[in-house]
């Protein structure tokens, strides 16, 4: 059996503690590039960078919401600070962020006014209405900070409001108040979309400039052809039948309306008629004159209208002051061109003088009687 020389075998243990020592160093750096649980890390640490008085501070904690993260990072709160998210929110395991403003002062200027208000709000229009200040969508809002701290009392930061102006608009029957940064009419009406049709008016120009309270009256003129039909009214003709017995009428031809078609271009302004033109007119349907007979023989009918005054007697004087067939009155009766008494007279004379007051006055002239004359 061979012997391996001292130094050989020397040489071959040292080779093998230094192979076993490489061994354990493979496995241990093995060991260290594997990463912790997922649920070990939500469990444990979450690292937060805290942003406050302009510097970044960055903690590893066991921490789960935005309050103790602040306190573990030593960072102390004062009154009016913001911290965002708010201190009650839950921070999920790994990296977040928070952010700390600090309470500064700020001064609102609103036109001829200043307001002082202790702010940590960043936003100019959030830090107005803080203040107080009604706002509203048109205004605008910069904010700097102040140079001469003389010119308004303090050192931070001015907010400075220009407010846009009020402008009345009244269209479509109604009057709106909006507020407009624009200086013109003209740009006012193209930033609210006021849609005008080819006949639309506007009172005030375009290029009028904007001032507070300005009214802009927005006329909608609409032209529109109207077709109008009429009636035209049937005339009536009245004719006398010698052969029929008078007081007696009766239609020979009813007779029908016409009809007549008009076109018209009508104005409206505002909803309200303004005005209308005539184009054409046409008659489609001829009216048809009504004709009515009436009766002129009336021998009957005098002798209705003696008997009903005196019984048919031309001589008749039982009445001191209404004489003769006709009960004439002596004044009517020199007024028809009698002379005397009426009584007096031949029947013939009376027959004339009772019909040229018939003809004169009516049939009215014998109140209760005279129905037997009626035309």
């Amino acid at each position: 059996m061979l012997q391996a020389p001292a130094g050989h075998l020397f040489r071959t243990i040292i080779f093998g503690v230094a192979m076993a020592a490489l061994a354990v160093v493979a496995v241990g750096m093995v060991i260290g590039v594997i990463p912790p649980p997922k649920d070990a890390l939500a469990d444990s640490s979450r690292i937060v960078s805290l942003y406050a008085d302009g510097s970044k501070k960055v903690i590893t904690t066991q921490s789960t919401t935005v309050k103790e993260a602040v306190v573990a990072a030593d960072v102390h709160l004062h009154e009016g600070d913001l911290v965002e998210p708010n201190l009650d929110t839950t921070m999920p395991a790994g990296f977040f962020n928070v952010n700390i403003y600090r309470a500064r002062p700020v001064v609102v200027v609103d036109g001829s006014k200043q307001l002082l208000v202790q702010t940590a709000l960043q936003s100019p229009k959030l830090i107005a209405e803080s203040a107080g200040v009604k706002t509203y969508p048109e205004d605008r809002f910069s904010i700097k900070t102040i140079v001469d701290p003389t010119s308004v009392g303090t050192v931070g930061q001015k907010v400075t409001i220009d407010r846009a102006t009020p402008v009345i608009i009244e269209a479509d029957g109604k009057k709106t108040v909006v507020r407009t940064q624009q200086q013109t009419v003209g740009e006012l009406l193209s930033e609210r979309d006021v849609a005008l049709g080819p006949q639309d008016t506007v009172d005030t120009p375009r290029d009028t400039k904007i001032v507070p309270n300005l009214v802009i009256k927005v006329s909608r003129v609409k032209v529109v052809l109207a077709r109008e039909e009429a009636k035209i009214e049937r005339q009536v003709e009245t004719v006398k039948d010698p052969e029929l017995e008078a007081g007696t009428t009766r239609v020979r031809e009813e007779g029908r309306d016409g009809k007549k078609v008009s076109m018209f271009r009508v104005s409206y302004n505002d909803g309200v008629e303004s005005g209308r033109q005539l184009l054409s007119q046409q008659v489609t349907e001829q009216p048809v004159t009504k004709v009515i007979v009436v009766g002129a023989n009336q021998s009957d009918a005098w002798y209705k209208l003696r008997m009903c005054e005196s019984g048919n007697n031309y001589s008749n004087k039982r009445n001191p002051l209404y004489r003769g067939a006709y009960q004439f009155a002596y004044s009517t009766w020199a007024a028809m061109g009698g002379s005397g008494d009426p009584a007096d007279a031949s029947p013939a004379e009376q027959d004339m003088r009772a019909k040229k007051l018939l003809d004169r006055s009516g049939a009215g002239q014998w109140p209760v009687c005279g129905r037997y004359l009626v035309r």
